[in-house]
């Protein structure tokens, strides 16, 4: 008999709570109706014409891996399992297919017979909803007031240095802050004595903010007893911007530091964690402070990475530097005699700024945000390239250009799929095996120039 494509169904979403800590899942029956394919392909009593197939799952694509510390995978009983990285938000579409071993048990030279041993991809999402963290600070200072004997001299821990009145804990005291007054001093008042003060734990604030505790006493008179309440109050004094954590390149960051790296090449350069999206971002700072971006890397390299190129066949370029105030900005670059406007990926996306402005506002005129709202109106009408690089655009019919031969561009409803063949020696490469890559485009928005194509590297080693 004729193999005949596998079949099954399976839940489309599922929802959890985001995890304090790595979290396995197991759902037992995810996957359901599984069958090799017709009732000749799943016999308990086998002769010629019917056989007893087995099914297994493949993992075709997954959207955000780094959702996950263990990928999701589906037994052959239809459980789905995987493991939630801790702290991690969002959601990621992973698209499954089953296919069965029909095609090794038919008898030799009946290749006629190999029909379809693959179902058609099913896709589901798995979605982690976040919860509101607990705020934090740290007391990381030894304060000694003895020093402050003026108003000239204030007892204050100086940031980000610890200043004359302050030094930091070290290994050796104890596990936490102690503060040394003059007898007899009064009220004390220690400035920064608190830092990293943050609405969530792990994340950096983008302003450094300085607040004032009050307090009043309000005298009631209940039964003809005059009573009296202290009422506290904190107000902010004053809120600075963070030189690092306010730059729009830095807005996820969880942690930083300074380096120096002039010996390699390079002058002060930050780097900058990003928890959220497992993610180190690198940038060069300039005397006056100014941030340019560099280079952002990931865990396996499991995001996108816009580097310079070279020329043929290394195709190693310089490193292009950056300003921040450029990657969420207009930019403009003229070819073949035409000028075209740039907005660099990386910021919202067009027509969210058309049409909503901001989170809080309705209209972009009403947002009044740093943006000509007519700016906007006119690029989008008359846009001949607007590329949405989020997961999702990788979805779906693109409408795409050719590609030079040797290449292949194929399209369907899940996407697109891009391949090509072995380099070999003569084209100075050395491949083991031919590229393919799935999703392999980028939705166009203005349906103009075409769909942006991912082709991987010019060679792939040895």
């Amino acid at each position: 008999p004729v193999n005949q494509a596998p079949g099954f169904a399976i839940t489309r979403s599922m929802v959890f709570p985001e995890a304090e800590v790595q979290l396995t899942q197991l759902a037992t029956r995810f996957a359901t109706s599984i069958t090799p394919g017709p009732t000749n392909e799943g016999c308990v009593l086998l002769d010629a014409f019917c056989q007893q197939q087995r099914a297994t799952f493949i993992v075709e694509d997954n959207s955000n891996p780094a959702l996950f510390t263990v990928q999701p995978q589906l037994s052959q009983e239809g459980v789905l399992s995987f493991s939630l990285a801790a702290q991690a938000t969002g959601s990621a579409e992973v698209t499954v297919s089953l296919t069965d071993d029909g095609t090794e048990l038919q008898p030799p030279g009946c290749a006629s017979y190999f029909g379809n041993d693959t179902s058609a991809h099913q896709s589901f999402t798995i979605s982690v909803a976040p919860s509101n963290d607990a705020a934090a600070f740290a007391l990381p200072f030894v304060v000694d007031c003895s020093k402050a004997t003026s108003i000239d001299a204030p007892c204050t821990c100086e940031s980000p240095e610890a200043g004359p009145s302050c030094s930091y804990l070290s290994e050796t005291d104890l596990p936490m802050s102690d503060v040394t007054i003059l007898q007899g001093a009064g009220e004390v008042s220690i400035g920064n004595f608190a830092t990293e003060i943050t609405p969530a734990v792990g994340y950096l604030a983008s302003f450094e903010s300085v607040f004032e505790e009050t307090q009043e006493t309000v005298f009631k008179t209940y039964q003809g007893i005059l009573t009296s309440t202290k009422v506290y109050a904190v107000d902010l004094v004053n809120a600075t911007k963070h030189p690092v954590t306010n730059d729009p390149l830095t807005r996820y960051a969880s942690a930083f530091v300074e380096v120096d790296d002039a010996a390699h090449g390079a002058g002060k350069r930050v780097y900058v964690a990003e928890f959220e999206t497992d993610s180190v971002t690198v940038l060069d700072k300039a005397e006056d402070g100014t941030l340019s971006f560099v280079d952002r890397r990931s865990d396996n390299e499991t995001r996108l990475r816009f580097v310079p190129f070279g020329a043929f066949p290394n195709f190693q370029g310089t490193d292009k530097r950056i300003p921040s105030a450029d990657v969420c900005a207009w930019k403009s670059v003229r070819i073949d005699g035409g000028v075209y406007a740039l907005a660099a990926a990386g910021c919202d996306l067009l027509e969210n700024i058309q049409e909503t402005g901001s989170a809080d506002r309705n209209t972009c005129e009403e947002s009044r945000a740093n943006v000509s709202c007519a700016a906007v109106a006119g690029v989008l009408s008359s846009a001949v390239g607007n590329w949405d690089l989020r997961a999702r655009a990788l979805r779906g019919v693109h409408r795409v250009n050719e590609v030079p031969v040797g290449q292949n561009l194929t399209c369907s409803s899940e996407g697109c799929v891009f391949s090509r063949v072995r380099r070999g020696a003569e084209e100075y490469c050395n491949e083991t095996n031919p590229t393919r890559i799935f999703p392999a485009t980028f939705e166009d928005l203005s349906s103009t120039l075409g769909a942006a194509v991912m082709m991987g590297p010019y060679c792939k080693g040895s």
